[in-house]
């Protein structure tokens, strides 16, 4: 079996349709397994990124991130004030996805990407959700 995460910050990525959704992170201490009242909230939530004390990540649910076309990805950005940084690209599946999430980063975001990703991207965020 993979790595074992140790969550230590959970973050719910709500979908962005037309206008900015704000998605919520857990208290620390709460468990990141059990749903947040305040994601119930969420309009359309897609998935949710549990982060390890280490800064070590990964999805544990995406049920709401459609499948895409083998020509498209996406790919998780971590904002750190104006810049984006690729965090990982993510297949058909991305609860398979590990990744490490510096602490700077301030907000997830993910976008829809033309296989193999991108080294910058000029997408709209599809999903987000902050990291405070």
């Amino acid at each position: 079996m993979g790595h074992h995460l140790v969550p230590d910050r959970a973050v719910v990525l709500g979908r962005l349709l037309g206008q900015r959704r704000c998605a919520v992170r857990l208290r620390d201490g709460d468990d990141p397994a059990r749903p947040s009242p305040l994601a119930e909230q969420l309009p359309e939530p897609v998935g949710k990124v549990v982060i390890g004390s280490d800064g070590a990540a990964s999805f544990v649910e995406a049920e709401g991130m459609e499948p895409l076309d083998a020509d498209h990805v996406y790919q998780l950005w971590g904002v750190v004030g104006e810049d984006k940084i690729s965090l990982a690209v993510l297949d058909s599946d991305p609860t398979t996805a590990t990744f490490t999430v510096p602490d700077q980063v301030t907000t997830l975001a993910v976008t829809e990407e033309r296989s193999p990703g991108v080294v910058s991207s000029v997408q709209p965020a599809v999903a987000a959700g902050p990291v405070v």
